[in-house]
């Protein structure tokens, strides 16, 4: 089984080789959702659903194909040996705490077994093993495995997925200094070995960003991210970067629960200086802390690597927006939704630094909406989304009398005018001239005061000017 699922911060995720494992409680609390994909035949056999002592009931769920689509139907049967909680040859039992238990498949990874050390595995192998050995919460052992996935096979896509499962298992393990220090010269030295592995090298280079914050090291981390959100204008990397550098700027504010200056670290930039170097970009050779295991020359080779990665792919997102450009003007709906959704991600990636927590949180709340159309409620309480592009509606009714409504969309909050015209081009009225948050709007118009005949509307929003006729008649 696949299954995709958003998270919290909307990104979009991927998890595959998994049971579907849903936990009916006392209360037989309702599991909902939905797969993002058409209808295919899918199982969700050998399961236990086990809460305390009782399993007699299934579980309650209501999962659907596509949002608002048709139910899912999973054949939950049979259960595993009356869910007796002992581990077998293909699966193992976790013991989830409050009582609750879980089962996990473990075809294709042995989840860390010292029996099978010397036995050669494939790279679906050794990754099912760590997704086995995370959710064990056996972190240690789950960090050799991802550095054995990533020193065996490094061109394997697989092994994208352990740099973070990497970064996951060390925070989780390893809070000292030394310990972050480590992962992030692992990092660097994992593209200094795999210079011509674009993906492995910005996946890297990511996560060294994530080390330089948890060695305080702020005003780096805030380099590294910014070279991101300038390289990925158009996909989630640069989203993500764009979320990252917002919380940085907040920690180097001392808005993150007090952490310490980097120069308590001995990491050789002061307090006092942190300002003033959070604009150096990461090739200063003054961003390399005197902890580097690695000479000027490597530390060259490693800077031209991820900017080549940058180009590389700066260069394929570009000849995808003409390549969507050209499909969409020929009617191609589907690219003109991808479309809209690139453009959506160019308008709101940028560095950005909020001022508490709270505003962080809103603006990532809405970036979700306008990239992903989110829903979101209005002050009447009614759902709505947030458009992805300006656009202005003819009014209608039209021909009109005396009153005729004007609808609008904005997809992130701007300046809006809003005035009608006469036939000879003279301003007759203002209906909107006012800053608005991005959503869906309508203005309307009152022409009992008016003569009958033809008038123009006009919208100013931004960069967005656009102009319709309409047509009062008494």
């Amino acid at each position: 089984v696949r299954l995709f699922l958003f998270s919290s911060t909307g990104i979009f995720l991927s998890f595959t080789n998994i049971h579907l494992n849903f936990l009916s409680t006392k209360s037989r609390s309702l599991h909902s959702g939905y797969f993002p994909f058409d209808d295919i035949e899918l199982d969700a056999t050998i399961n236990c659903f086990k809460v305390g002592g009782s399993q007699t009931d299934p579980p309650i769920n209501y999962v659907t194909w596509g949002e608002q689509g048709s139910q899912v139907e999973f054949t939950f049967s049979p259960y595993l040996s009356s869910c007796n909680l002992t581990e077998q040859n293909n699966f193992i039992v976790l013991n989830l705490g409050d009582n609750i238990y879980d089962t996990i498949g473990t075809i294709g990874g042995e989840g860390g077994s010292h029996s099978s050390r010397f036995v050669i595995q494939s790279p679906k192998q050794m990754n099912d093993s760590i997704s086995i050995l995370v959710r064990k919460r056996d972190y240690s052992t789950a960090k050799a495995k991802c550095i054995e996935i990533l020193n065996t096979y490094p061109d394997s896509i697989l092994s994208l997925g352990a740099v973070s499962k990497l970064f996951l298992s060390v925070t989780a393990s390893d809070t000292t200094h030394a310990g972050m220090q480590e992962l992030k010269n692992y990092y660097e030295g994992l593209i200094l070995a795999n210079g011509g592995n674009a993906e492995l090298v910005k996946r890297a280079n990511y996560y060294i960003q994530k080390c330089k914050v948890r060695l305080h090291d702020y005003s780096s981390a805030l380099s590294g991210f910014q070279q991101i959100i300038n390289q990925n204008p158009y996909n989630f990397e640069g989203l993500r970067a764009r979320w990252d550098y917002m919380a940085t700027s907040l920690l180097l504010q001392g808005q993150g629960g007090g952490e310490r200056g980097i120069s308590d670290l001995g990491l050789g930039i002061s307090d006092s200086k942190q300002s003033d170097e959070s604009d150096k970009s990461y090739e200063s050779d003054e961003l390399w802390n005197d902890k580097s295991p690695y000479s000027k020359e490597q530390r060259q080779d490693i800077r031209k690597s991820i900017n080549t990665a940058f180009e590389t792919t700066k260069s394929i997102d570009e000849q995808m927006i003409k390549k969507l450009e050209d499909n969409s003007r020929s009617g191609d709906i589907k690219s003109q939704k991808q479309l809209n959704q690139k453009r959506a991600l160019q308008q709101v990636i940028k560095t950005e630094k909020p001022k508490n927590i709270v505003e962080h949180m809103k603006i990532v709340q809405q970036d979700i909406q306008k990239v992903l159309g989110g829903e979101v409620k209005s002050k009447s309480g009614k759902e709505s989304n947030i458009p992805l592009e300006f656009s202005l509606s003819q009014n209608y009714p039209n021909p009109f009398n005396p009153v005729t409504t004007i609808k609008y969309a904005l997809p992130n909050d701007v300046k809006v005018i809003v005035r009608i015209y006469d036939i000879l081009g003279r301003e007759v009225k203002t209906l909107v001239n006012d800053f608005q948050k991005a959503g869906y709007y309508d203005a309307k118009f009152d022409g009992s005061n008016y003569a009958s005949g033809v008038y123009f509307y006009r919208m100013e929003a931004g960069e967005f000017v656009q102009s319709k006729k309409m047509v009062l008649i008494k």
